[in-house]
């Protein structure tokens, strides 16, 4: 950027050399000298109406200028223009440039923004594919579970009849015990007593 300013500095200094150089050739060659006069008495005859226009209703008459005059007038105009037309051209060549710098600027930071969209994308994707996985998981588990607690279930019902079963073989048991022994205490009284 500062190598840009210095170039323009450079033309801009540059080009007033050049504008002298138009205004001397102006002044020695017949040809440009021709044009400096015609347009000199141009320029003076616009300059004069519109000066004497805007301030009066009558309209002015315009005395040409004597050739010399005339010649000086049209070479400044001509140098002068020239320094514009330069100092227009870096003024224009400065706004392409700094338009082709946002404009690469801002498809950078398209692609970049493209780049973010196609990875969000990518990511979403994973994360649905890692929603599904966890789903299945955790279907798969609560299913497991489900099994578990009913082999459970089914063991605790079949610990409990066993128990059941026990208990009253038990209780028959005693009972059948207790007879067996007042049957042997009435067949046999006097041992029964010992034990």
């Amino acid at each position: 950027m500062a190598s840009v300013k210095v170039i323009s500095l450079l033309i801009k200094t540059l080009s007033k050399p050049l504008a002298n150089r138009i205004k001397t050739s102006a002044q020695e060659h017949p040809k440009f000298r021709k044009m400096c006069v015609s347009l000199a008495q141009s320029v003076h005859r616009h300059e004069t109406r519109l000066s004497s226009g805007i301030f009066s209703k009558v309209k002015p008459i315009v005395r040409p200028l004597s050739e010399t005059k005339a010649i000086q007038n049209g070479a400044n105009f001509l140098s002068e223009a020239f320094v514009f037309s330069v100092a227009l051209s870096l003024i224009v060549g400065e706004n392409l440039r700094g338009r082709i710098k946002t404009a690469s600027r801002r498809d950078a930071i398209n692609d970049r923004l493209n780049d973010i969209e196609i990875n969000l994308d990518s990511l979403k994707e994973d994360n649905r594919i890692v929603k599904e996985r966890l789903t299945d998981l955790i279907s798969a588990h609560e299913s497991q579970v489900q099994r578990r607690q009913s082999i459970l279930r089914e063991h605790e019902a079949g610990t409990e009849e066993v128990d059941r079963s026990l208990l009253s073989s038990l209780s028959d048991g005693e009972l059948n015990l207790d007879r067996k022994l007042n049957t042997i205490a009435d067949k046999y009284p006097s041992q029964t007593r010992l034990v």
